[in-house]
């Protein structure tokens, strides 16, 4: 149950750094052509679409990823939580 709890947080933890990564390259190292060049996530960006967004600055966080990192923390908390028993 423990490697498993693990793996799940492992992934979910890699979809939420993948796609961060995704928006942060596009506000660092933007394409000529694309049209939201330099920006981060925004509010009509496909990742911030279907469960919404929290607005933050200039930016948004999806909903989504407050709820993925909320579940991977739980994961590694219950995995981890008695490691040093066996």
């Amino acid at each position: 149950m423990k490697a498993f709890l693990l793996g799940c947080a492992n992934l979910i933890t890699a979809i939420v750094v993948e796609d961060f990564a995704w928006f942060a390259n596009r506000a660092v190292l933007p394409l000529e052509d694309d049209p939201k060049a330099g920006q981060l996530m925004q509010f009509s960006d496909w990742t911030s679409m279907h469960l919404g967004a929290l607005e933050v600055g200039s930016f948004v966080i999806p909903y989504w990823y407050i709820i993925a990192i909320g579940l991977a923390t739980s994961a590694y908390y219950i995995a981890f939580r008695n490691h040093s028993t066996p």
